[in-house]
């Protein structure tokens, strides 16, 4: 004996797994992506040299993620050193550095600005 299981039951499991899966997935996304490491910035130097913004610094950390402007993103290497090379003009004197929510405001040596 056969039964036959109607189109809306197999509609409902399919999408139960796909919510299962979805849900799996964004757990350990944010697992993974919400780690609770000390990503202070230490210490960081920028200057304009030649066309080219050159951001260096160190986090408290090593392995930390430091984004210049929110539009660059790295991770600071074994020892915790990063390094941001971008060719810009930029529009102040000063760049912003974003890491675990923090801000750091970094002053521009050689500014093409203040000349």
């Amino acid at each position: 004996m056969t039964t036959k299981i109607s189109n809306r039951s197999r509609y409902f499991v399919a999408w139960h797994r796909r919510t299962v899966i979805a849900l799996a997935a964004a757990a350990t996304a944010l697992m993974c992506f919400s780690q609770t490491g000390n990503a202070e910035v230490r210490s960081a130097k920028a200057r304009y040299d030649n066309g080219l913004l050159i951001v260096r610094g160190k986090t408290v950390a090593p392995m930390q993620f430091v984004s210049l402007s929110r539009t660059l993103v790295l991770r600071s290497n074994a020892v915790g050193r990063f390094v941001f090379r971008q060719a810009r003009i930029p529009t102040k004197c000063s760049v912003v550095l974003y890491s675990e929510g923090l801000k750091y405001i970094v002053p521009i040596k050689n500014c093409p600005l203040s000349h």
